[in-house]
């Protein structure tokens, strides 16, 4: 269970997307209470708030990785999560039976 824990810790996925900043909440949440109710007002102010909220508006649009591009690319271990994994494992100058555990389940997937 350990072993796999710490597997799941390096290869796992989090979407970029899906935390938002304290400043950004708050922008989002002085929108939602805006009591004007000015179409044109409420097109301004979101042209203001988020311009690219339907595209980017000048250059071209690049493309966005698909959710498994983005699961398969994190699945890999980055170069700063092996360097982590082995100050860790060379921490005391030996391999016990979780660390090989480890770097077995690892070189499996």
């Amino acid at each position: 269970m350990f072993v796999q824990g710490i597997a799941n810790y390096l290869q796992g996925y989090s979407n970029p997307d899906a935390q938002i900043s304290r400043e950004r909440a708050a922008e989002l949440q002085a929108f939602m209470t805006d009591t004007r109710s000015s179409v044109g007002g409420f097109l301004g102010r979101m042209a203001k708030a988020s311009p690219n909220a339907f595209g980017k508006v000048f250059g071209r649009k690049e493309e966005a990785p698909t959710r498994a591009e983005g699961v398969a690319a994190a699945h890999e271990v980055t170069h700063s999560e092996r360097e982590w994994l082995d100050a860790r494992i060379d921490a005391d100058g030996r391999v016990d039976e979780y660390e090989r555990a480890l770097l077995d389940f690892l070189a499996e997937e």
